[in-house]
């Protein structure tokens, strides 16, 4: 209760359910223009764009026509952000040429399509030059068509970005606020009342118990969020996040049902270390310094969760996938790009639950020795001698 009427609970779950159906909505009504603006000088005379008809079939670029005078402040608009690219069609030796300016970042496609063009172009001119047939040149310039057919993989890079940081975000904040409400109760000297009313392991496990509580809500609002922006009709096919794709025909309740118990074992495997070693410091400003390997430990099973992203069945996220500290982010992300099987799900969670359980008896002696510890300093030695005692 005291999680959930603190102003950090009710402004944070209050952001998450705006940002999912801002987002949303955003997706369904700010269509914009997404066109990429090109202005095109034509310098050649054998070579020229049909720029009408190409603005009419394209979908993806806008092209301007420009003259010589206009070059220099074509660049100046590239460089201020007010067009995306400058393209020079020039001729070489009897070859057409393009000069392609742009700020950061081109734009690939169109300059495929004004390649492409250029180069139908060019054959017409050789296969006149030459007295070669033309259906001859056209028989020999071919394109091989590939089909391809994906048996489980979908556009979910976004969603595997989305649900791994979601999931790192809300293990990390809703552990540490277990080891700050531990450490500032053993500094203020509450501690020593309460454990004469309750065991020190009761106390832990329900503040781990509460915080995942919390947890849970917010997910339960992020889902809520989702499913009000669906009954709104703004859940569309063509979304992306941060330029990743995302297939919302994944989202199910079974992806949402393993998102929850991913979280509750990652977050209690680690809520339980946060609490354990936060009962070891008798200052604040200590606790970053002890549960600092904590941290390094999500982070990097963060970053192995976005290599899935690129190669969801590299060695490195499927080795990862098996380790208990990883797996809650690595395995959950294998799942969201369909690479995870079901023998796989059932081995981490297994494997999660018996880590949890060695686990709590080491961290149960840490707590019980850790809380009524008061030293200058803590070194990982005394954590080691902490976790033999009692």
């Amino acid at each position: 209760m005291e999680s959930y009427r603190s102003k950090a609970f009710k402004i944070m779950a209050v952001v998450m359910f705006a940002l999912i159906v801002g987002f949303f909505a955003a997706a369904h009504y700010i269509t914009g223009d997404s066109k990429s603006s090109l202005r095109v000088l034509t310098e050649s005379s054998a070579y020229k764009l049909d720029i009408d008809r190409l603005n009419r079939q394209s979908e993806t670029m806008r092209l301007e026509p420009i003259g010589r005078s206009e070059l220099e402040a074509s660049k100046e608009a590239v460089k201020n952000g007010d067009a995306d690219g400058v393209v020079v069609i020039g001729e070489a030796s009897g070859v057409p040429t393009v000069a392609y300016t742009y700020s950061q970042f081109p734009d690939l496609d169109a300059i495929a399509v004004i390649q492409n063009e250029l180069k139908s172009q060019y054959i017409v001119h050789v296969t006149e030059a030459k007295n070669i047939a033309p259906d001859a040149a056209e028989a020999l310039l071919a394109q091989i068509e590939v089909q391809e057919e994906s048996l489980n993989r979908t556009n979910a890079i976004g969603l595997v970005y989305f649900f791994a940081f979601l999931m790192y975000l809300f293990i990390t904040m809703y552990g540490q606020m277990v080891a700050l409400s531990i450490a500032g109760e053993k500094v203020s000297r509450v501690m020593e009342i309460m454990i004469t009313k309750v065991k020190p392991t009761t106390m832990m496990y329900a503040k781990v118990i509460s915080s995942m509580m919390a947890g849970l809500t917010q997910i339960a609002i992020v889902a809520a969020g989702y499913l009000t922006a669906r009954a709104m009709g703004w859940v569309g096919e063509d979304l992306s996040l941060l330029g990743m794709s995302i297939d919302v025909s994944i989202i199910t309740v079974k992806l949402f049902a393993f998102l929850v118990v991913y979280f509750i074992l990652g977050y209690s495997l680690y809520a339980i270390m946060y609490a354990a070693l936060s009962s070891i410091v008798s200052r604040i400003e200590d606790m970053n310094a002890v549960t600092a390997p904590l941290s390094v430990l999500l982070i990097a099973a963060f970053v192995v969760a976005l290599q899935c992203m690129g190669d969801p069945n590299s060695t490195t996220v499927a080795v990862s996938s098996y380790i208990p500290f990883f797996s809650p982010m690595v395995t959950f992300s294998r799942l969201v790009m369909g690479e995870a099987g079901t023998v796989e799900l059932l081995v981490t969670i297994a494997e999660l639950v018996a880590s949890i359980g060695l686990l709590s008896v080491m961290m149960n002696r840490l707590y019980t020795s850790g809380v009524m510890r008061y030293a200058e300093k803590t070194k990982w030695t005394d954590v080691i001698k902490l976790t033999r005692e009692a």
